[in-house]
């Protein structure tokens, strides 16, 4: 569940995001906090956890052609939200992400993509008018969902990002100085988005990229009830004929490697989040009803949620980590 922030963490982001010293950031707290993250981002939020646990510190501001925001926050989902009244690309580097730290991923607000960080996470996100971007939706809903791959080019992105961030939040600049800057960001992000479309289309027949994309996916969207292998063989736009004979010599199935992932994540949530219920923990898991939970649960581990989490607790075993 969401925990407050503390000071000592705020102060330590500060500090490491290049803040320290000046303006302190904007705290947003509750449903109320989480609807301005909405306001700000375009994109539905909600907590893992009850919303009015859910905590965030961030700096944000509204330049010529972006807008940038730096943030630590709770753990966190967002989606594509059907009332936001602006349409555009969301560009995230993020600390702490499923697919590992500095990681870019590029995302339009219109969906579908579902997000769920697992911890308190300090993230980067630039907010560009699609119009500004000069790379086709297609291009980024077919990349979407899962960082983009590692390659020379997206770390030079990462930094470049983390660095315009820094250099626009942490001064008290004119944001029409910064026209030639916001315009070179968008262009560098644009030629690392089709250098990574390039390298995916040249890769979508490979097995060994198929299982690869496959388990970043799984990672990044097991916790969503309605993801399942025909979700991945559309996001890898294969049929599902041709998606599953990448995996024909596989010893389990794809719908068994999301099953599997579920159980990890349950079973770190029973023993992290010792108040709170089955029915939570198997929703958070990614389960659409706690009665499958259960049973899939006992028959993987041997004894049901309730006895593993008071087994844990007998051995004093207060951290797992799953």
């Amino acid at each position: 569940m969401s925990q407050p922030l503390s000071s000592g963490d705020i102060e330590s982001w500060r500090s490491s995001s290049g803040f320290a010293g000046g303006q302190p950031p904007a705290r947003l707290r509750g449903e109320e906090g989480l609807d301005v993250g909405r306001q700000i981002t375009g994109m539905r939020c909600t907590a893992v956890g009850p919303d009015d646990q859910w905590d965030a510190a961030l700096y944000h501001r509204s330049l010529s052609l972006v807008e940038v925001t730096r943030s630590l926050a709770a753990p966190t989902v967002l989606m594509p939200d059907a009332d936001a009244d602006r349409d555009g690309i969301l560009v995230w580097v993020t600390a702490d992400w499923p697919d590992g730290p500095d990681r870019l991923t590029v995302v339009t607000t219109s969906g579908p993509h579902r997000f769920v960080t697992d911890c308190v996470t300090d993230a980067v996100i630039l907010r560009i008018p699609a119009e500004s971007f000069g790379v086709g939706r297609g291009v980024i809903a077919s990349l979407s969902g899962a960082a983009l791959a590692r390659s020379h080019l997206a770390t030079a992105a990462v930094c470049a990002v983390r660095g315009f961030a820094a250099s626009v939040l942490g001064t008290d600049v004119d944001s029409f100085s910064t026209l030639a800057a916001e315009s070179a960001m968008i262009d560098l992000l644009v030629v690392t988005v089709a250098e990574a479309n390039a390298r995916r289309t040249e890769s979508s027949s490979n097995t060994e990229y198929v299982r690869r994309r496959t388990a970043e996916l799984i990672e990044l969207h097991h916790r969503d009830p309605e993801f399942s292998p025909t979700t991945l063989a559309e996001r890898m736009h294969l049929s599902r004929r041709q998606f599953y004979r990448h995996f024909e010599a596989c010893d389990h199935s794809v719908a068994e490697m999301i099953a599997d992932r579920r159980l990890r994540a349950a079973r770190g949530l029973l023993v992290s989040n010792p108040s709170a219920s089955v029915a939570w923990v198997a929703r958070a898991s990614g389960f659409g009803s706690v009665g499958p939970f259960r049973l899939r649960f006992r028959r993987e581990f041997g004894v049901g949620p309730t006895e593993f989490r008071d087994q844990m607790a007998e051995n004093n075993d207060g951290v797992y980590a799953g």
